[in-house]
């Protein structure tokens, strides 16, 4: 499931996801996403959100869709804010592979899904 906050970012998400092989569901808005995951039949192996959304930020986006789920979704987010620092302000503790700077690099961008979905690491948050 991905999900960002200006459209172009949201389409290149997706063709380097897509490009990889991975089955994506894009959404645009948080009512988007939510319908895509209450349509959906399986979990998400990975969420990709931008932290600064329209709607809601990345990290309500992340506890709606984790708590549809019924587990801790396994995510990656992305934001133009530099630094992890940014996801410690929303009190949520993450490690910096949970974290991309934008301009995203392809490369490495690919490379961090892989990792993520190879290797999820469960994370908790409270509500």
């Amino acid at each position: 499931v991905a999900e960002a906050d200006e459209e172009r970012d949201l389409e290149a998400i997706c063709a380097l996801l897509e490009g990889a092989g991975y089955k994506v569901c894009t959404a645009s808005s948080y009512a988007n996403v939510v319908q895509c995951m209450e349509e959906s039949s399986y979990i998400p192996e990975l969420l990709v959100s931008d932290i600064a959304l329209p709607d809601v930020n990345g990290i309500e986006l992340y506890r709606k869709l984790s708590h549809m789920a019924g587990v801790w979704l396994n995510v990656l987010f992305i934001s133009a804010y530099s630094g992890a620092e940014v996801l410690k302000a929303y009190g949520l503790p993450m490690s910096d592979i949970h974290f991309l700077a934008k301009p995203l690099d392809s490369s490495v961008f690919l490379a961090r899904v892989r990792s993520l979905i190879e290797r999820p690491i469960t994370l908790g948050l409270a509500s």
